[in-house]
């Protein structure tokens, strides 16, 4: 077991270079699911938004500084500068490319998790595909590795769905 992880982790390939097929009606649509999943931060954003500007407006009122009015400004700013940075991710592709994979490590942010996967077509070890699936995450699960096209002159997204049944890609 330890050889064989060895072994895979030193074939390192890029994501763009995999050799994706043409998802069937199915597999878009459990994709064009799981990218929705992605979108759901949207409103929480769009509150944070309201959130933040009512209580720089409640600040200025009631609070005799003169710092509060710049320091609220560069808050809701940031606030809506992600908003927008949300919704360019949320963004629906156009079409999907799919291939299969093993998952081999699991790396984990403060809001998302990416999985490193081995790919047995191509026999190397790609990186960073977000995790977008229900299910619990476990090395050695079996993924399918998706690319989705935006359209043209926009980077594809790239993510990673459960194979089997998913509640939220059903």
């Amino acid at each position: 077991m330890i050889q064989e992880s060895l072994a895979r982790m030193g074939k390192v390939g890029k994501r763009e270079d995999l050799s994706y097929r043409s998802a069937t009606p199915e597999e878009a649509e459990r994709c064009r699911k799981a990218e929705r999943m992605k979108s759901w931060s949207l409103p929480a954003q769009a509150f944070g938004i309201f959130i933040g500007l009512a209580l720089t407006i409640y600040c200025f009122i009631s609070v005799d500084s003169p710092y509060v009015w710049p320091v609220g400004a560069v808050i809701t700013l940031i606030e809506v500068i992600a908003f927008f940075v949300y919704k360019a991710d949320a963004a629906p592709s156009k079409s999907f490319e799919v291939i299969e994979g093993e998952v081999t490590s699991i790396t984990r942010t403060n809001k998302r998790k990416y999985v490193n996967a081995w790919v047995e077509q191509d026999q190397v070890t790609v990186r960073k595909y977000r995790w977008c699936s229900a299910f619990h995450l476990y090395t050695g699960t079996r993924v399918m590795l998706v690319r989705g096209d935006r359209g043209e002159g926009k980077k594809p997204d790239y993510f990673a769905i459960a194979i089997g049944d998913d509640p939220f890609t059903r």
